[in-house]
């Protein structure tokens, strides 16, 4: 029958312990982005006056998100409920000890349009879909997804995948038909 041992250190000893082969894992409950669909050449698109449902892959969609888009000017010139811009700050008015290490340091404000719930639908804790209203102009748009742990970015979250090194943005693009 095995024996089992509990080993207790001081803190110091652990900390003097760390080599170049100790892993730190970051942990977030922050929206992640990992994939959407549809896309053409790794690229999320939709097309001028035509509304656009994106499905959209990643982890921690169930904890209260908020969705934003945003576009550059006069994509939504002449929709009135989705053309007035506001610049969001989510963290600015928590403290922190460290400025380099705040929330408002790590998710900096961001000029937007909040999208009401009935826009998007949240699936399960790793898929939701949101809907992209028909567009006034061509331009490109960002989905930023939010919560209280901080937010997602398809320009930050959706890697080049496949296109490392290419300089592609991944937005969505809004074409011609």
């Amino acid at each position: 029958m095995p024996v089992y041992g509990t080993n207790m250190s001081a803190t110091s000893s652990i900390t003097g312990a760390r080599t170049s082969l100790t892993t730190i894992v970051s942990l977030s409950a922050r929206p992640q982005i990992t994939y959407v669909v549809p896309n053409y050449d790794e690229i999320p698109r939709a097309y001028l006056g035509f509304t656009r449902d994106f499905q959209i892959q990643g982890y921690n969609f169930d904890t209260s998100v908020t969705v934003y888009l945003s576009t550059n000017k006069d994509v939504y010139a002449n929709t009135n409920e989705l053309s007035a811009v506001t610049a969001f700050n989510l963290f600015g008015g928590l403290s922190s000890t460290s400025a380099t290490h705040s929330l408002s340091a790590l998710y900096p404000t961001f000029s937007a349009i909040q999208l009401p719930d009935t826009y998007y639908v949240i699936h399960s804790p790793n898929a939701m879909t949101v809907t992209i209203s028909a567009a006034d102009n061509i331009g490109k748009m960002d989905v930023i997804i939010a919560n209280v742990a901080g937010y997602a970015k398809f320009a930050q979250d959706l890697t080049t995948r496949g296109l490392a090194g290419s300089g592609v943005e991944r937005v969505i693009e809004i074409k011609t038909p």
